[in-house]
């Protein structure tokens, strides 16, 4: 069983934990220098189709870096289907309803 996966492009760094009942984003981080060029969206689209292909859901939190506005990154991780977790979800996965973010296979394509 898979524990980790990190994912370095030349700016780009993920880390995704695997887990029994949904995968966690744990770090999205793109170097300052980069930010604005599309390189974590296409990342991050990356693993959302894997998790697709795999029936894997994907959890993650909401915590911008110093001078990131926190509305912005949750537009940004709705954009690549992600949505606010439901009080149940963040009972079920331990995350706080606050700032947890939940993206289920199949339902992940923006319309």
């Amino acid at each position: 069983m898979r524990h980790c996966y990190w994912r370095r492009a030349s700016t780009v760094d993920l880390i995704l934990e695997y887990g029994p009942g949904a995968d966690l984003v744990s770090s999205v981080r793109t170097k300052l220098s980069h930010r604005g060029r599309g390189d974590a969206r296409a990342v991050l689209e990356l693993v959302c189709a894997e998790a697709d292909a795999e029936g894997r859901v994907l959890l993650l939190a909401v915590e911008p870096d110093p001078g990131t506005s926190e509305t912005r990154l949750r537009g940004f991780y709705r954009s690549v289907g992600f949505r606010a977790l439901d009080h149940s979800e963040a009972e079920r996965f331990g995350i706080p309803e606050e700032w947890g973010m939940i993206r289920i296979p199949g339902f992940g394509e923006v319309l």
